[in-house]
């Protein structure tokens, strides 16, 4: 069955089982006319390899509740951390490593 989750690159290894931890990148945004418009200004950060994985052991998908929880993480920068949950964001994962 192919994998149809969306992620930022196609640099994930094949096996999960072979990384200990991720890259992931925060986008934030802004209000304006109504529509959020992502900001060139991100923050990359890296996480244990446990914390983008789902309940099922799969990689979470990009730009959803799951993934956006690691702005949340312990290892994001204090700007993801302390961003309004009235301004929008997400958060991808780039990389494993």
């Amino acid at each position: 069955m192919p994998d149809n989750t969306r992620h930022s690159e196609a640099s994930l290894p094949l096996r999960i089982e072979d990384a200990d931890e991720a890259i992931v990148t925060f986008h934030p945004q802004i209000w304006h006319d109504n529509r959020a418009l992502t900001s060139d200004d991100t923050e990359t950060y890296t996480v244990p390899i446990e914390a983008v994985l789902d309940d099922n052991g799969e990689l979470l998908e990009d730009d959803t509740g799951g993934s956006d929880k690691l702005a949340d993480h312990e290892n994001a920068p204090k700007r993801a951390q302390n961003w309004s949950e009235n301004d929008p964001y997400y958060v991808t994962i780039d990389g494993l490593r």
